[in-house]
């Protein structure tokens, strides 16, 4: 059977989150630059690439495949990647999933809801923090890059969540920047000498793609602050990664780890940075 595979419209996805998040974003969660840079930093420097990790999820995913609609929960995002990834992957399936997407941010929520309204895919969000989640008894919960956006304390209750909101025998599905060397100071921003090959790229793909000298000064402003604005916690050793799992009442399936390549996502260093990151692909189970 050939399968067409679903084309995330992230041009016209990218300017409806550069035009929203100004109005959407909540000043409190310093979130604006992050929500309105993403999309565009992937379509204009990423070619428009999903996010890593297809295998990983294509092969956990597969055995949803035969189910009368499994319900996919997609817990949280920067834009539409991770919920694009899903649909692509689930593409295959004999009848698409139910979808369930959420995030405290009204830009990302809308912008899920965009994508959904581009496909008619069965798509149900909710605008909340984690904690207060009230979708139930889905079959897979997928999250990418997560749990560094919480401090240590916080993240027992992230794992616990994904865990309540699955059925008995469902996966939490999800990818997590480790750091294997505990020596290495982590700050999660951009130093000067790696801002400066970012912000010269993304100048010179802004011109390429015909943005105007305004726009693209506009595009500078919020992409340092996105680049140079730390909005992450400390990273997670496999250790922790594991015992957190563990002690929400997951059976851990697959714990594997590799190489972060560069310029995977709008987030990653350039090739000159020094830094070297690793991710962990977790694929837990909550018991029958």
């Amino acid at each position: 059977m050939s399968i067409t595979r679903p084309i995330e419209p992230l041009a016209q996805l990218a300017q409806l989150a550069w035009d929203s998040a100004p109005h959407l974003c909540r000043t409190e969660h310093n979130c604006q630059a992050y929500h309105r840079t993403w999309p565009m930093i992937r379509l204009l420097m990423k070619n428009a690439s999903l996010p890593a990790g297809q295998d990983f999820f294509r092969t956990q995913l597969a055995e949803f495949e035969d189910r009368a609609q499994a319900r996919i929960f997609v817990s949280g995002g920067a834009d539409t990647g991770v919920l694009a990834m899903a649909h692509e992957v689930c593409a295959a399936f004999e009848t698409l999933p139910k979808f369930y997407f959420l995030d405290r941010c009204e830009t990302t929520v809308m912008l899920n809801h965009a994508y959904a309204q581009a496909f008619d895919l069965d798509l149900e969000t909710q605008t909340a923090d984690l904690v207060d989640c009230h979708f139930h008894d889905v079959d897979a919960v997928l999250a990418h890059s997560f749990l560094v956006f919480f401090p240590r304390h916080i993240r027992p209750l992230v794992v616990s969540a994904w865990f309540n909101a699955l059925r008995p025998g469902g996966l939490s599905l999800t990818t997590v920047t480790i750091n294997c060397r505990p020596e290495d100071p982590y700050t999660g921003v951009m130093s000067t000498d790696e801002l400066g090959p970012l912000m010269a790229e993304l100048d010179a793909a802004a011109r390429n793609a015909g943005l105007s000298e305004a726009n693209r000064q506009e595009l500078q402003k919020e992409a340092t602050a996105f680049w140079t604005v730390r909005r992450t916690h400390d990273k997670l050793t496999e250790a922790e990664v594991i015992d957190l799992f563990t002690q929400a009442g997951f059976h851990i399936e697959t714990a594997k780890i590799q190489d972060r390549k560069r310029g995977e996502g709008p987030r990653d260093r350039p090739e000159n940075s020094p830094v070297k990151r690793k991710r962990m692909f977790v694929a837990a189970r909550k018991p029958y």
